[in-house]
Formats: C-alpha cells, structure tokens, sequence
C-alpha cells in the first residue's frame, strides 16, 4: 500500500470518527426517537400501559428537564400522548415498519446502552459504515486528491445531520452505499439477491428496488429472470411487512404529516382531495427553493449529464449513469410527488450517489460496466 492510501485511510478514520461523536455527544433529539424506541421495546412489551409506563419514565431519566418537556408538552398532541397509552400505541403503526432499525436499537440496548442513545447512536454508527463502504469501494475508481475533498461534498448534502437524528435514515445511507459498493465491484447479482431487504430498512425503499430492476431488465439480459423473481420478492417483503405490522395507509400517513396532527391516527376517516395534495405540493416546491442538498444535488445531476454526453457516451444508453444518476433522481421525483416533503434526511444516500459518479467522471474512470 502506498503512501497516498495510507493517509487516505487515517483521513477517513478520523472523519468516521468525527462522525461518531458528533452522533453521540451532538445528537438531534427529535420526537421520532420516543417512537421509534417504543417500537424497539414493543417486541418485548405488548402492553400499552407498560409500554408507555417505560417509555416516559425512560425518558425522563434519560433527557434534560427542558427536552423532556418539549418532547411531551410542546404542542397539544405530544401532551395527549404523553398521558394517554391508547393514544400512544396509536403513533406506533409509523415506526414499527422499519424493523432492521428497531431490532438494532434493541439489540444496542440490550449491551447496556440507553434504549434512546441507541437511537441515535445505530444512525452514527450506519454513517460511519457507509462512508467507509464508499471509500473501500471507490477508492480506484476516483482520483486520490478527489477522494479527499469527497467528504466535504458529502457534509454539503447534509450526511452528518443523519448522524444525529433517531431515524433510520443513516441506516438506508448505509444500505445504498453497499449497493453502490457492489455494484462497482461488479458483484451484481449478490446485489440483486439483497435488494428486497431495503424495504425493512424503509418502506420507501422499494421505489429503489423497483426502478434499479427495471434497469437491470433492460440493461442485463441476463438477469432478466433473476430480476423479475427479485421482483416477485420484493412484492411479498413489501406487502408481508405492511400486514404485519398493521401499517396506516397512504392517505392517513399523509393526513397526519402534513394536514392534521391528529393523536388519534386510527380514529379518523381520512379523504385527501386533489385541493389538498395541490396546496401541499405547491408548499414543497417553494420549500425546495430553500433546500441547499437537493439545489446542489440538481446542480450535480445537470453537470453529471453534460459530462457524460460531453464524453461521447448516451446518457439513455449507459447503466453506470442510470445506476448512480438517473436512478437517484427518479427515486427522488417519484418520492415527493408521493410524499410531497422534500426533506433531505429522505434523500442523503440517494444524493451521494449522484455525487459519486461526478467524482468519477471527473477522475475520468466510471469503473461500472
């Protein structure tokens, strides 16, 4: 190994380890941290009431005085659920459908961590991985001076605010950089027969899963058959995971996000009219004006096209663009006109790998054929 690596290793470690702390000592405590601690101890503890007995008394043993406050009494429907284990157990359906992230935060606990450190700290800890899984598996296919200005650009997509938040966003990060990783190191189909577990890491996911097998149909004829049965698979998991877990449908997801944030989810007869999916899109869209990670991420996208027509190659024709380009941007597209937030914890992983193959390009050496 070479001088030239050997200090990219440290300088990767110390950034990874940067990362770490950040996650532990700086964390974003969100609401999503009780809920999704509570799905963690919800395999352990059914019951509503004792649920929601540890859940809060975890938590006031575990935040400051003013955090605990905020979490349970900043608006009127953190106060209702705060007192009500009916109501409690209502906010669950939300969180229990991302169980890679929920059995890791029990599994966390279960060696003597907080159950909510170790909401925060599975996220840290997924980062960490995935940036050091995109290091390993680039490190020849992107120049060495790049390659250290790399993270920079990834803290400019917003990389280490996953870091601190209680959601399983850094463990998606994780998830597409190890398929970013295989499918440089051209390890296609051991890619294809993991891409149906994305959607226990998020259900989101499988707009991923869907969009990367029809590309492989067109692009691999000979994955054409195990492509459709991963499709097959990936059908199940998918709807295997939401009738499992009594997940909430599209509408009242949507309903509570950004209409109503009704305590009672389960309770309401919910109708999204054309007037109502109108005024939230239009709310988002002046929204992603202000959102710097997905302009610099559609600034990205623009010079990623140029250089690979500029470069003689079509960008309808080429599978590395489709995997690391268009893929990432059709995912984002499809996911906010679902889900019209434009949130950039939705999107970090998706943004990297946009980011990824500029590098590339710019090392001029797209390693993926």
């Amino acid at each position: 190994m070479n001088n030239t690596f050997k200090h990219l290793n440290f300088y990767y470690l110390v950034f990874c380890g940067s990362i770490l702390l950040l996650g532990i000592y700086k964390p974003t405590l969100n609401w999503d941290m009780v809920g999704y601690a509570a799905s963690a101890k919800n395999y352990e503890i059914n019951d509503p009431v004792k649920l929601h007995n540890f859940i809060y008394t975890e938590l006031k043993q575990t935040v400051t005085k003013s955090d605990y406050e905020r979490l349970t009494g900043l608006n009127q429907r953190r106060a209702d659920i705060a007192n009500d284990p009916q109501l409690f157990y209502q906010q669950l359906p939300f969180f229990d459908i991302r169980p890679v992230y929920n059995l890791s935060i029990l599994l966390l606990s279960k060696t003597g961590v907080n159950i909510f450190e170790a909401t925060y700290l599975v996220s840290a800890i997924c980062v960490c991985l995935g940036v050091f899984l995109i290091f390993i598996g680039f490190r020849n296919s992107i120049d060495p001076l790049l390659l250290y200005i790399l993270p920079v650009f990834l803290c400019g997509i917003g990389l280490l605010s996953i870091a601190q938040l209680s959601t399983p966003d850094g463990l998606s990060f994780l998830c597409l950089s190890l398929f970013a990783f295989l499918f440089n190191q051209k390890r296609t189909f051991t890619a294809l027969v993991l891409l149906p577990l994305c959607v226990l890491v998020r259900t989101d996911l499988v707009i991923f899963v869907f969009l990367t097998l029809v590309a492989i149909l067109f692009f691999q004829p000979k994955l054409r058959f195990t492509s459709l049965m991963v499709m097959i698979a990936t059908v199940i998991l998918y709807y295997g995971v939401n009738h499992f877990y009594d997940s909430y449908p599209w509408s009242t997801l949507v309903y509570v996000s950004f209409l109503h944030r009704t305590s009672a989810p389960a309770d309401v007869n919910v109708v999204i009219t054309a007037a109502d999916y109108l005024n939230m899109a239009y709310n988002s869209l002046w929204k992603a004006l202000r959102e710097y990670p997905l302009i610099i991420n559609m600034g990205i996208f623009l010079l990623n096209a140029w250089l690979t027509e500029n470069d003689k190659k079509s960008i309808f024709m080429n599978w590395t663009f489709w995997l690391f380009v268009m893929i990432p941007m059709l995912y984002v597209v499809i996911h906010v006109l679902l889900f019209p937030a434009v949130w950039k914890r939705f999107f970090i992983g998706f943004y990297a790998m946009n980011l990824i193959y500029f590098f590339m390009m710019l090392s001029n050496k797209p390693a993926v054929k």
